[in-house]
């Protein structure tokens, strides 16, 4: 490792021990707070850019182009813009307005939100084709809750999670009628990608008229 790249590396770790473990913040709060600098989970290199571009070369492949997309976690946009060639309209959504501010800045032709969609409140829009999470329901405590969150938002869902979270997921996962199981692997990582029908499919439309979504 380079030094500069090494003295980056340094001080992003130590900024997410500050955040993530001493500031006595809100998950969310810490979520947001993450992005005041650029690139707060180091995902520009050349591994997450390989990752990216096989998930979206297997959504083209194993489910199409899509009429409208709805990618949960969106961060600064990274992925993005590999999702936004999967469809006709993408809608991204983070619950950092920071993060949200810089994907806008990035993929100009899609839709940015700053939203909390693991909110109990249930979604009011029509469901998107297909919704999109990658890299980030490992994260949240209630994986369970989570996954049937992402069910009432999308005809379709898909989800990609490193190996060492599948002792985590997997057993929600079992629960699932899966369409398509596959793997991605570069270097020493493998990343798991697995989509299904929502069984909540044939949802038309909202239960309430409040908006989900809150523009940034």
């Amino acid at each position: 490792m380079k030094h500069g790249a090494g003295m980056v590396y340094l001080l992003r770790r130590a900024w997410h021990i500050l955040v993530l473990r001493l500031l006595p913040l809100t998950s969310f709060q810490k979520h947001d707070l993450l992005y005041v600098i650029p690139d707060p989970w180091a995902l520009d290199n050349d591994k997450e850019h390989y990752r990216i571009k096989q998930t979206s070369r297997l959504i083209a492949e194993k489910i199409g182009i899509c009429g409208t997309l709805l990618e949960v976690g969106c961060g600064e946009g990274l992925q993005s813009e590999a999702l936004r060639g999967n469809c006709h309209r993408l809608i991204g959504v983070d619950i950092s307005g920071r993060a949200v501010a810089r994907a806008v800045r990035r993929v100009e032709s899609a839709d940015f939100y700053a939203a909390d969609v693991f909110s109990k409140a249930p979604p009011t829009t029509p469901p998107a084709d297909l919704v999109v999470a990658c890299e980030m329901i490992y994260l949240l405590e209630d994986v369970g809750a989570a996954v049937d969150r992402l069910e009432r938002l999308g005809r379709m869902c898909l989800i990609t999670y490193m190996d060492e979270a599948a002792a985590k997921l997997n057993p929600v996962l079992r629960t699932r009628s899966l369409m398509g199981r596959e793997t991605i692997t570069h270097a020493d990582l493998t990343w798991h990608v697995v989509w299904w029908r929502s069984p909540h499919a044939g949802v038309k439309r909202a239960e309430v008229d409040e908006p989900m979504l809150a523009v940034v």
